[in-house]
Order: C-alpha cells, then structure tokens, then sequence
C-alpha cells in the first residue's frame, strides 16, 4: 500500500526502490525501517511525500487459506537467502552437466536458453537484491561454474541499468554464463595455484578463451554472443589479451562482460587471497581500473552499486556489527551503518571515523 511519510512506522518494509531528484537510489526495496525518524527526515529532504509499504502481516503468505500469521522480516530475508543459494546451486550443477554434455558431443542450444533461464530465475520476486544474495557464498571450491552464473546475473543487472535491448541483454546474460567454460579444461591444480604462476602457465591461463570458443561451436550462438566471450579479457587502454585491443575496438558487450568479471572476482574466494568486500573491490576499480575498463560504464557502475547493499548487515573494523541504512552520496563506500544491538548510528563519513573500515559483508 502506498501512505505518506508521515505514516511510516517501525516495522514496516519499503516496497519499492526510491530514487532522489538525481536519480540516486537513497533506500532499497525490502529495507525494514528501524528508525521511522531517520526515514522520514532523509524522505522529506528528498522532496518525497508518499512511498510504497508493506506491513508484515501483508508479507506473510496464507497457508491453505487459514488466517495470516505475522513473520518477522528477518525470517523472510533468510528464506529467500536460503531459496536463492538452493536455486542457484541446482543450477550450476546443471550447468556443468551441460558442457561436460558438450565435450561428448550431444549438448543443445535449447538446454542453454533453459538454463539461462534458470539463473536468471533465481534471483526473481525477491526483496533481497542480486549483489547482496552472491555476497553469501563464503567459499566455493568451483572456479568455472560458480563464477560463470554469478557474472550472468550480474551483467543481466547492469545491462538492466543501461537500458539495453532485450535482445541485446539476453545475449549478454548468455554470454556471462559461458565466457569462462574454457576454464574446465584446465588443470584444477593450476587454477587453484597459491604461488606465482610462471610465464608458461600464465600462456595457459590464457588459452580459455580459446578453450570457450572451440567448446561452444556447437551451440552455434550469434556472433554478438561470440564476440563479448572471444574479446572479455581485452582492456580499454590496450593492456589485454588475446589481441590488444583498445577502447571501441572491443564490443559493447565484452566491455560490460569484462567489468562484471572482474567485480565477480575481486568479491569472491580465490586459493590465492581471500574475497574482498563489494566497498574495497569499487575503490580497487577506481585506482587500477579506470584505464583499462570502459570509464562511463564503469562510473556508472560505481554510482550505482553501493546502494545495492542498503539493509546489508556487516562486521566493521572495530568488532562492531551493523545495517548499512543510507549511503552518502558524496562519499558512496562511506555509508552510515546502524550498529546492533544498540541500534545507535554511525556515520563512516565522518571524520571521527576515518579509521574504521567495513571487514565483512554477511
């Protein structure tokens, strides 16, 4: 139901994304509102009078038409955690099934399309956003397969925010779910190397795109799908592989590929360093990053992804535990954070608080 701000109250849970004058999300769809105060002063600075809510008896589902029961949002988030991480690992499994399918010769198009299907599913009619449902797999001892559905689901977001075409944004997810399949050809001792890699296995590393294209011909995909898998790993300033291309050289789509490549990555376990959090992956983009991957998709990436962690719960660097509630905009990986159990806020902002920093995500 849509009420005015004035009606907000504790407890209840925004229902839709709200978006400032600048077109800046300052509060997420399925944050619960813990300070009524604090949400109606930040809604009424923004010029906002009325916003969609749902109560959490609206929430709770009838269960062979007996009377609602209320269920705690807390419950509901960690269900569809719990749903999503069940959906997404069926998924991969059959994934994987496919392409090992494909090596023996019998794998069809159809499967694929299914499959995207199936990956894009998981994240569908939740209130928990894509980037803070990826954020829950701690450790993953799959590089190829776990990957590939998290960078299909990520570049579907981001081609999302671009306004692509849904034919241009299907052959992405697709592309996102394949570009690294090659990678199951490797040697799993090599891709899991804690050491520096020699200059030979740094050669190998690099035969998977080559790897992906020659597993894929069978699928006979369109040449925009083999284009953004084929040119993934060239950066815009000439540093890539396996041709050096630069800036428009390389394909809308590769360039998008390769940006949520590497966010995938910097935010996942690898054998040779531990994940990095969503905030420290963006500051990396911004320092080394700039250059080499697209910069207005990237910039718009980085204006946009913190306020996917809005109602992220996350241990600081001072043993504090606490909700991510409002992101600022003039200092977006700076948010202000409601501490638990104290409920007290803390601005990370502030110059007071320079020197705490956020160590997990949850």
């Amino acid at each position: 139901m849509r009420i005015s701000i004035d009606d907000i109250k504790n407890n209840m849970i925004i229902d839709e994304d709200i978006y400032n004058s600048n077109g800046r999300l300052i509060l997420s769809k399925g944050l619960s509102v813990s300070d009524e105060n604090f949400i109606k002063d930040l809604l009424k600075r923004n010029a906002i009078n009325k916003i969609k809510v749902l109560m959490l008896f609206d929430i709770a589902k009838e269960d062979n038409e007996q009377e609602d029961v209320n269920v705690p949002f807390e419950v509901i988030k960690e269900q569809e955690i719990e749903s999503f991480m069940t959906d997404f690992n069926n998924v991969v499994n059959s994934f994987e099934k496919e392409i090992i399918s494909t090596i023996s010769g019998t794998g069809n198009a159809k499967s694929l399309e299914n499959i995207l299907s199936e990956t894009i599913k998981t994240n569908s009619g939740k209130n928990t956003n894509v980037f803070q449902l990826l954020q829950k797999f701690k450790n993953s001892d799959d590089l190829t397969f776990v990957h590939c559905n998290a960078v299909s689901l990520t570049v579907h977001t981001i081609g999302k925010w671009m306004k692509l075409s849904e034919s241009d944004l299907k052959d992405l997810s697709l592309a996102g779910l394949l570009f690294d399949v090659g990678k199951y050809a490797l040697s799993k001792d090599l891709l899991r190397k804690t050491t520096p890699l020699t200059e030979f296995e740094i050669e190998v590393i690099r035969s998977h795109v080559e790897k992906s294209l020659e597993m894929l011909k069978p699928y006979e995909l369109n040449d925009n799908i083999i284009d953004a898998i084929k040119y993934h790993h060239e950066r815009c300033d000439g540093s890539g592989y396996p041709y050096g291309l630069k800036g428009d050289e390389i394909p809308l789509l590769a360039r998008i590929l390769a940006l949520a490549d590497v966010f995938v990555a910097l935010t996942s376990m690898r054998p040779y360093r531990n994940k990095m959090t969503p905030f420290a992956a963006v500051k990396l983009l911004e320092t080394d990053f700039m250059q080499k991957l697209d910069i207005v998709i990237l910039s718009d990436f980085i204006n946009k992804i913190a306020s996917n962690y809005i109602g992220a719960e996350l241990r600081l660097s001072d043993g504090n535990k606490g909700e991510i509630i409002f992101i600022n905009a003039n200092a977006p990986l700076r948010p202000i954070v409601k501490l638990k159990p104290t409920g007290d806020l803390l601005d990370l902002s502030s110059k007071a608080n320079h020197d705490i920093e956020i160590e997990e995500f949850f």
